[in-house]
């Protein structure tokens, strides 16, 4: 079965809309919600199953190697620890191995011939929606005391009727900015991975600004931080050191800061709020440290906002060691077997990875949908396309077929069979 081009380029519309627009639309059955994104990844791994032609970028094989230690030992955890919450553990499963599946294998191809200049147009209207909607109901709020919610599109149905009582986004007197993903620091988690490649590609700087005063207004700690490191990593990393580099850098921050001083100002905190040392309450998961074991010995039960002390109390540290290994894999796999010098593009999207895997340190919502599906696309992308270049290729110019293609497939039979 062949899948036409323009088929392709729709689906990959739809995905997009349902995965990174409206993520939250759906429904649920009994607590387990079934959103409309993720129906979709399943139909599209179901019509690539039927596909009888595979081909892989060898740099996607190897993160799945990467990932099959982690993956079969929370399998066997499960088998002989059990599973104390049935939903978490199908999220887990879900995230940590059928999206791989999906995305390093059975669309290996398709994102190595992904059209960026598509790709980067759809990103940039899209993060913009979310972020100017996201404002707009945020003030919403304010001026009318209700949350604008849209059942089966921006909540599923069964959390219209209860949005307030069963969502963490109070924030003293304001309620934190949300926008289509139904909580802030969710919504702040997964901009922060897209951010450094939208501010690559996205030129307008009040397009930009719109964008940052969205994620300070998810009134969310661990954002903050992650967008000042963005900042950082954007003038220090991505572009080229210079005096004038860093000078803006200087300027941005000050920016951002006074920005939030101002927003602290009106929720009558302080620096001492940003700087907790019980991290928002979360200081109590440490002593999962003193009481760790070498192999779990618990039910699965979920992970909590620290990503590595929850790995920790469900797997033990050998968990936790072959997790590490697992989901930092594409950023070593790129850096040290692919490529020691990189382009702007690919370090945008090294970016995007390192700074999900540092606020994994406070919060990183590492079940909870769609995270995980940016992760790992951001990942498949990076490895897809090694040495691509927006400025060497005038992406913005061309058409998609002027684009020469720098990568190599191997067939599926091939990794099973020696070349004679």
């Amino acid at each position: 079965m062949k899948i036409k081009r323009w088929n392709t380029r729709n689906w990959f519309i739809v995905l997009v809309l349902f995965l990174l627009v409206f993520p939250k639309g759906g429904f649920k059955i009994e607590e387990i919600p079934i959103t409309w994104g993720y129906l979709f990844l399943g139909i599209t791994s179901l019509l690539f199953f039927l596909k009888s032609y595979l081909k892989l970028v060898p740099a996607h094989f190897s993160v799945i190697l990467s990932l099959l230690p982690f993956q079969l030992y929370s399998i066997y955890m499960f088998m002989i620890n059990g599973v104390a919450n049935f939903g978490f553990a199908i999220s887990f499963i879900i995230h940590f191995i059928f999206i791989p599946f999906l995305f390093f294998i059975q669309s290996s191809k398709l994102i190595a011939d992904l059209n960026v200049r598509f790709f980067v147009n759809i990103l940039k209207k899209s993060i913009f929606f979310i972020s100017l909607f996201g404002i707009f109901i945020f003030s919403f709020r304010i001026f009318t005391g209700d949350f604008l919610l849209i059942p089966f599109l921006t909540s599923n149905l069964q959390d219209t009727s209860t949005f307030e009582l069963t969502k963490n986004i109070a924030r003293g007197n304001l309620f934190k900015l949300f926008s289509t993903y139904n909580n802030g620091n969710l919504l702040g988690i997964c901009l922060l991975m897209l951010l450094p490649l939208y501010q690559h590609v996205e030129k307008k700087t009040f397009m930009r600004s719109i964008v940052k005063i969205a994620l300070v207004l998810t009134l969310s700690r661990t954002v903050w931080i992650g967008l000042l490191l963005a900042e950082i990593l954007r003038y220090l990393y991505i572009q080229k050191i210079t005096i004038f580099s860093v000078l803006k850098l200087m300027f941005h921050l000050s920016i951002i800061g006074s920005i939030l001083a101002v927003v602290l100002h009106y929720l009558d905190r302080d620096l001492s709020f940003i700087l907790d040392p019980t991290l928002g309450g979360r200081s109590e998961l440490f002593n999962i440290i003193s009481d760790f074991t070498w192999i779990g010995n618990l039910p699965f039960e979920g992970i909590c906002e620290i990503i590595y002390l929850g790995i920790l109390k469900n797997f033990g540290l050998l968990g936790l060691i072959s997790f590490i290994i697992a989901i930092s894999s594409p950023l070593w796999i790129y850096v040290f077997s692919i490529r020691t010098q990189t382009t702007s593009f690919q370090r945008s999207l090294l970016s995007g990875l390192f700074i999900y895997l540092i606020i994994s340190c406070s919060d990183g919502a590492i079940l909870f949908i769609p995270v995980m599906v940016f992760y790992w696309f951001l990942s498949a992308l990076l490895l897809a396309k090694p040495e691509f270049n927006l400025e060497s290729f005038e992406i913005f110019e061309k058409e998609p077929e002027e684009i020469p293609k720098k990568h190599s497939h191997i067939h599926i039979t091939q990794i099973f069979t020696a070349k004679t």
